[in-house]
């Protein structure tokens, strides 16, 4: 058995709710603020994967309301010695902003920007999205590299190899949209990660063949997952039906609506969006609890046993985030802590990448995989 040292992501989708927001401190700035504080009281380090679309968009719609306290808000993270790393809802480039209301876009995953001309196409806006990003992080962290990156919606498909190949452009080495497992379908949106290669991490080449390792590309880090066993999806169930009102009580009020376009039509794709729906680590659901946050991590501990240095990535949304998950994120880091001990490294891409872990790094590759 292989697994010395494993490598544990705690990452955040740092974002407004996609369809309204009525308090930007509801919807983003207060949750997130306290998550650094449990990273902090547990010495942790998180990753923000901030929406940085929104933050180019309010810089002329609420500047001083919400563009200040959200560039605020990443320098203190990383000031903490978190990572803030790269979120694009591409969306917000051609949504409206009317009387203190934002009313989004339909186009909501970058595929759907492949014909625009440019900044608005793909190579653009990522371009763009980029060099805000730096300027940003920059001001506080002369040193600082962008080189992760995960997908709004984590929706990188059908047009996988234009969006990698415009990402690698812009020196972006890691790319974490994957969620193993995942089939989900609507009017606006097809994401399907059933078919990836069977490996903890992995180097997908520039063409985007995610069933395929490559020797260069980028590296894929996945958000981790185990699959839906019935007795698992039984319990859920049985506990969404127990708990309505409870659940309903304890829902966190980020003052917004979400927004993935029109749903599906079609019977087929709702019942395959059901039934291909893993479970991910996460602390967003108000149905998991930390015995399935470990029973998770234990699934791909054993699944992947023979990997070196494994790496393993929870995410999560702030804006999701009210008593029953602050708690679940605390008893999570704590059940890590104590069980497993100095075997699961909390840890960040920066850090990881400045190891040279991927073979992309400007430091040697040191042989994790």
């Amino acid at each position: 058995m292989k697994l010395d040292k494993v490598k544990l992501l705690l990452t955040f989708d740092y974002e407004l709710p996609m369809g309204s927001c009525s308090n930007y401190n509801k919807g983003v700035f207060t949750p997130s603020e306290k998550i650094l504080e449990v990273a902090e009281d547990f010495n942790v380090p998180v990753v923000l994967f901030a929406d940085i679309c929104s933050a180019q968009m309010f810089k002329d719609w609420d500047y001083e309301g919400f563009y200040l306290p959200f560039k605020k808000q990443l320098h203190t993270a990383l000031k903490l010695n978190h990572d803030v790393q790269l979120h694009i809802h591409p969306h917000w480039l051609l949504s409206e902003f009317k009387d203190s209301n934002y009313i989004p876009s339909p186009k909501l995953g970058l595929n759907e920007y492949v014909h625009e001309n440019p900044p608005l196409n793909i190579s653009g806006i990522i371009e763009n999205a980029v060099n805000e990003m730096v300027n940003i992080c920059k001001e506080v962290k002369p040193d600082y590299q962008c080189i992760a990156y995960r997908a709004g919606c984590y929706s990188i498909q059908p047009t996988t190899d234009k969006i990698f190949q415009a990402l690698y452009q812009q020196g972006i080495r890691i790319d974490s949209s994957v969620v193993r497992g995942l089939f989900w379908k609507t009017e606006a949106l097809s994401v399907d990660y059933r078919q990836v290669f069977q490996k903890s991490g992995w180097t997908v080449n520039l063409q985007g063949e995610l069933d395929k390792e490559a020797n260069e590309g980028l590296f894929e880090v996945p958000v981790t997952t185990m699959p839906a066993f019935i007795g698992n999806r039984l319990t859920r169930i049985k506990k969404k039906l127990l708990n309505k009102e409870k659940y309903r009580q304890l829902k966190y009020d980020d003052a917004g609506s979400g927004f993935s376009g029109p749903p599906t039509n079609s019977r087929k794709y709702k019942i395959m969006n059901a039934i291909h729906s893993p479970f991910v680590l996460s602390f967003d659901n108000m149905t998991t609890d930390v015995n399935l946050i470990d029973q998770i991590i234990a699934y791909n501990l054993k699944k992947y046993k023979d990997t070196e240095n494994l790496i393993l990535c929870a995410n999560s949304h702030p804006k999701c985030f009210g008593v029953h998950q602050f708690q679940l994120f605390k008893d999570s880091i704590k059940l890590i802590q104590d069980k497993y001990g100095d075997v699961i490294e909390f840890t960040t891409f920066d850090q990881i990448y400045q190891q040279g872990a991927f073979g992309q790094s400007r430091t040697k590759n040191r042989g994790y995989f």
